[in-house]
């Protein structure tokens, strides 16, 4: 109901611009090593964003001015139950695209400690996800719930590692050595 729903659309839609703004500073921060995990996960991240906020722009715009009974008529493009395609395009950038990010992710995190939860963390919210897309491929969307759990639980933990490990990083010149 509304306003619950515009709101929880622009939350979405703000909370994908956050991730590829954490995942660039990731990949920014990632040793030289590790540098082709960071932007493989970067690339997965933006993929997720677009798709996403495509999405959710759809429902605060055309599905808000289509007359009740239009919705009707549009509800396997536009509607949020099985099979729609909309729904499928989120659950694609939510499970696969999101999924691919935190595994390429964790091969960025090789140290022990807080770096080890992160790895750990993200590991298995990738896992998640991925076991979250075979849900809409056998038709069971039960099994989409792991990954709800993986990103919606695991991930915001490891997100607190994350920031943990930033907080305690050695200050380093390097963004300023390459100008």
């Amino acid at each position: 109901a509304e306003p619950y729903l515009t709101i929880a659309e622009t939350l979405t839609i703000i909370g994908a611009c956050i991730l590829v703004v954490l995942m660039a500073a990731i990949h920014l921060c990632a040793p030289r090593n590790v540098k082709v995990f960071s932007l493989a996960a970067f690339g997965w991240i933006l993929l997720l964003a677009g798709f996403t906020i495509a999405v959710h722009f759809v429902n605060l715009t055309l599905l808000k001015q289509l007359e009740p009974s239009k919705r009707i008529e549009f509800a396997r493009f536009f509607g949020w139950e099985w099979p729609s395609m909309l729904y499928a395009i989120e659950l694609a950038a939510w499970h696969l695209f999101f999924g691919m990010s935190m595994l390429f992710t964790a091969l960025v995190f090789l140290g022990r400690g807080r770096e080890k939860i992160v790895r750990i963390g993200l590991l298995l919210t990738g896992f998640l996800c991925l076991i979250g897309l075979s849900g809409p491929l056998i038709g069971n969307l039960n099994w989409r719930l792991m990954g709800a759990f993986g990103y919606g639980f695991i991930f915001p933990f490891a997100c607190i590692f994350v920031a943990l490990v930033f907080k305690n990083a050695p200050e380093t010149n390097a963004v300023q050595s390459n100008n």
